[in-house]
Parts: C-alpha cells; sequence; structure tokens
C-alpha cells in the first residue's frame, strides 16, 4: 500500500490502454496505510491473541496497562522510597509473595514507627507485614494488566479489521491492477 502513490506517479507518463486502465483503478489508500502505520507494529506477532501488536502511542490506556506490566519493580521501588521517606523507617521493603501479594515489611524494632493507615496483613517472628491503600491498587492494576491490555489490543484489531472491510473495494481494486501490472 505504502508503494502505491510511486507506482501511480510511474505509470501517470505511460500513455497505453492497458497501463492507463491499471493507473485508473489505483484508489488513493494513504488512509489506510497511515491508520495502518500508526496501529501496527513491525513485525508483529502472525495471532493477533498473542497481543503484543499495537504500536507504542497509539493507545493512551493501553499504554498505562503495558507500562504498568513492564515496569512494576520500578514502581515498587518508589512506593518503598517514598514511604521510607514518609516514616522514618529506614530498614522498611516492600515485597510480593504469591500467597499474601504485595506487602510493606517492618521490623518488630520499627513497629512503633508504623502509621495509622497500615492494615496489618501478617505476623512473622521477626516483622510485620501491611497494606496501604495505594499497594492494594498498584497490586490490582499489575495482577490485570496483562489480561486488560490483551483486551485492548483484541478489540482495537476488532476495529481495524471493521475499517478494512469498508475499504475493501477499493483494496480489491488495487490488488487487481496491481496484478494486472505484474
Amino acid at each position: 500500500l505504502e508503494l502505491i502513490p510511486e507506482i501511480k506517479f510511474r505509470l501517470s507518463g505511460l500513455s497505453t490502454k492497458a497501463l492507463s486502465d491499471v493507473n485508473a483503478h489505483m484508489k488513493d489508500l494513504s488512509d489506510v496505510t497511515d491508520l495502518l502505520r500508526k496501529a501496527i507494529i513491525e513485525n508483529a506477532p502472525a495471532l493477533a491473541r498473542e497481543g503484543g501488536f499495537i504500536r507504542e502511542g497509539f493507545d493512551e490506556e493501553l499504554d498505562k496497562l503495558k507500562n504498568i506490566h513492564n515496569n512494576g519493580k520500578s514502581v515498587i521501588a518508589d512506593i518503598e522510597a517514598r514511604e521510607r521517606e514518609r516514616t522514618g523507617i529506614k530498614n522498611l521493603r516492600v515485597g510480593f509473595n504469591k500467597v499474601f501479594g504485595y506487602y510493606i515489611e517492618v521490623t518488630n524494632s520499627f513497629k512503633d514507627k508504623v502509621p495509622y493507615d497500615y492494615v496489618r496483613k501478617q505476623t512473622l517472628t521477626g516483622a510485620e507485614r501491611y497494606i496501604t491503600e495505594e499497594l492494594k491498587t498498584f497490586e490490582e492494576q499489575v495482577l490485570t494488566s496483562a489480561d486488560r491490555a490483551l483486551a485492548i489490543e483484541v478489540q482495537i484489531f476488532a476495529k481495524l479489521k471493521a475499517f478494512l472491510m469498508t475499504k475493501m473495494e477499493d483494496l480489491k481494486s488495487v490488488a487487481r491492477a496491481v496484478a494486472s501490472l505484474d
């Protein structure tokens, strides 16, 4: 599709009937080309159900979800640094396990500095684990981000297909013209 304008330009100087007919069937599909270039990444996966084929910057919500999924560790590090600063607990750490999810761990020697907005989640021998509303929200986002991103990509793909269906006759016309030229 990207080459159609170049082909039309090269054919414009030729005056045979067959080439004029071919040129006449070369529809302007720059809107299709532009949309596909903006939406689909280079070397996209063959199967849409796997995701990872929509270009960054095409959909803001999708970009946010991919960022959460791909950069969760840096967000956790930011939360940990901010909570250490806020509480003054220098050995506070944010962790994760499959049973309890994300948590803030504070050793027993600093239990008296734990803010009131921390909710106790688990008691250990030498420490307590807590959760905050922010951490709970982040956990939900991380755990659902990949599925939600895939759902958005599939939805975008369906819209792209629907748009292409509206252009089907023009696409067929161009394909026949290129085949005839070939």
